[in-house]
């Protein structure tokens, strides 16, 4: 028989996006391409995002993964991914001639901004499809670069971690 574990009773956000919206990271995973292109055998990172309808992260409107390339032809991708969510290297915005560590723990909480919009699918069995009946998903275009740059959101920390060892929870 079927087993799950309780984690929420929300249905997960999908409202088709279109336009400028901020953006939180809230999980990341790291792999190896297994595409057929270019890209088969790069090392990925898989972001987890959620979308929301201003810059007071208070009304989330989507969320999904988004894989970046570690990959010559794609490192441009992800290098603005990085200026865009405002990330430090030595105290200061990821920079041209910068290199860096890219870890769960630097990577979710980041915030910025990107441009999305819907993309129709491309697998074979949609193609067959009418245009109207394909499957359409949010994609980012671009992470954008040059509007406000946001704080990351830091988590608050356990008490437990904080030395309050004497707290239940």
């Amino acid at each position: 028989m079927p087993k799950i574990a309780f984690t929420t009773t929300e249905a997960p956000l999908s409202e088709r996006l279109k336009g400028d919206y901020v953006f939180e990271v809230i999980g990341v995973d790291f792999g190896i391409s297994t595409s057929r292109g270019v890209t088969n055998g790069s090392d990925l990172m898989e972001l987890k995002l959620k979308f929301f309808a201003d810059a007071t992260f208070s009304k989330p409107l989507a969320q999904w993964t988004e894989t970046l390339y570690f990959h010559e032809s794609c490192d441009w991708k992800i290098c603005q991914f990085l200026v865009c969510a405002n990330f430090k290297v030595g105290g200061r915005i990821f920079q041209k001639g910068d290199d860096t560590e890219l870890t769960t723990e630097n990577v979710v909480g980041l915030r910025g901004w990107a441009s999305v919009s819907p993309e129709m699918s491309n697998s074979e069995e949609e193609k067959k499809k009418p245009e109207a009946e394909r499957k359409r998903y949010n994609r980012v275009q671009v992470f954008i670069t040059n509007k406000e740059k946001l704080a990351p959101n830091q988590p608050a920390k356990s008490a437990a971690k904080d030395g309050d060892d004497d707290l239940p929870f």
